[in-house]
């Protein structure tokens, strides 16, 4: 995938009026997507180097996760990997489709294993060094963009999170108390930066770094 800025605000979730009416006064956004619920398991590393990287501010960093849409009392499904790397504002992604063998189990092993049978080879050394099971989320999400399609917005909230460190299955039983927030984020190629700045010049919300695996590390 091609570079692209990623920018966010966080709100609280009383504050979502607010927000639902900038988008109908003072912006062109239109729904382009369904909203759907997104879980992700995050992998790390034996020294969770991603969380780290994350926090001290690397510039160039990696996270990595397998992500399936449904609803977050549902089996684990097929899915995607994700390489997101992060460098700067700039971020991309290489995705890989896979299917998981696993069923109802949700075991780990089986899990990493049918993750590792849907990768190219190349990239399987860099998954077997980030295989540790560590934060499983979801959200709700919503998909917006400006008539040329050249911003996305997306809305992210009833965000949850579970710690996956000790467990061999998938589990939602160690539950991670979180804030409760409304993640917004703008996607955009770096050239069309000049449109983002029209676009939130009366976003009536502060523009700050937010990451909701490194706040459910902080809250675990």
């Amino acid at each position: 995938m091609n570079n692209r800025i990623e920018l966010k605000a966080t709100l609280r979730s009383t504050d979502i009026d607010i927000l639902e009416n900038w988008i109908i006064s003072k912006t062109t956004l239109s729904s382009f997507f369904p909203a759907r619920r997104i879980n992700n398991i995050y992998f790390e590393t034996h020294s969770y180097d991603s969380v780290v990287d994350n926090i001290d501010g690397i510039s160039n960093r990696t996270k990595v996760r397998y992500r399936w849409y449904g609803e977050s009392n549902s089996n684990i499904s097929d899915g995607t990997l994700e390489f997101k790397r992060k460098k700067n504002n700039e971020g991309w992604k290489n995705q890989y489709n896979v299917s998981l063998q696993s069923g109802k189990k949700e075991r780990y092993t089986d899990i990493v294993r049918d993750i590792m049978l849907s990768i190219p080879i190349d990239k399987q050394l860099e998954f077997s060094s980030h295989s540790l099971p560590f934060i499983l989320n979801n959200y709700y999400r919503e998909y917006y963009c400006t008539v040329d399609n050249k911003i996305r917005v997306t809305i992210d909230r009833s965000i949850r999170a579970f710690d996956q460190r000790w467990s061999s299955y998938v589990s939602r039983k160690k539950k991670i108390p979180l804030p409760d927030i409304v993640i917004v984020e703008f996607k955009l190629d770096p050239n069309d930066k000049p449109l983002l700045n029209s676009l939130i010049k009366d976003f009536p919300f502060r523009i700050s770094k937010h990451s909701k695996y490194v706040t459910s590390v902080f809250h675990n």
